[in-house]
C-alpha cells in the first residue's frame, strides 16, 4: 500500500491479496478494481454516490478484504490481506504484521 500526491491531493494505491497469494483487489490512485473471480461479495453504500462514503469487499474466505470508510474528508482503510509472505491486519486501533488471531472489526 502506498500514497501518492498529486496538485495538492492524496491518492491510494494497493495491490491485496488472499492467503493463497492471489489477487483480491487493486486500488490505483483511488480507483479500485476488484478481482471477480476472488470475491464473494463487494458492497458500496450509498449505491448511487460516486465515490461512495464506504466500500467493503469480503474475499472468497468470508474475510474482510477490505473496508474503506469516509469520514468528512478523512478516510478510514481497514482490512486483512496479504502481501507476499506478510498478512497485515489494519483496523482502528493499528495495523498488524502476521497476527497471532486475525480479524477486521
Amino acid at each position: 500500500m502506498w500514497i501518492t500526491f498529486k496538485e495538492g491531493a492524496a491518492f491510494l494505491n494497493a495491490d491485496l491479496a488472499d492467503t493463497d497469494g492471489d489477487a483480491v483487489l487493486q486500488i490505483r490512485d483511488n480507483v479500485i478494481t476488484v478481482n471477480k473471480d476472488n470475491i464473494y461479495k463487494l458492497e458500496q453504500s450509498p449505491d448511487n454516490q460516486i465515490p461512495p462514503d464506504r466500500v467493503v469487499v469480503t474475499n472468497q474466505y468470508g474475510e474482510t478484504a477490505l473496508d474503506l470508510r469516509r469520514e468528512g474528508t478523512i478516510w478510514d482503510f481497514n482490512g486483512d490481506f496479504y502481501h507476499g509472505s506478510f498478512h497485515i491486519v489494519a483496523t482502528p486501533d493499528g495495523t498488524i504484521i502476521n497476527p497471532r488471531h486475525p480479524y477486521v472489526a
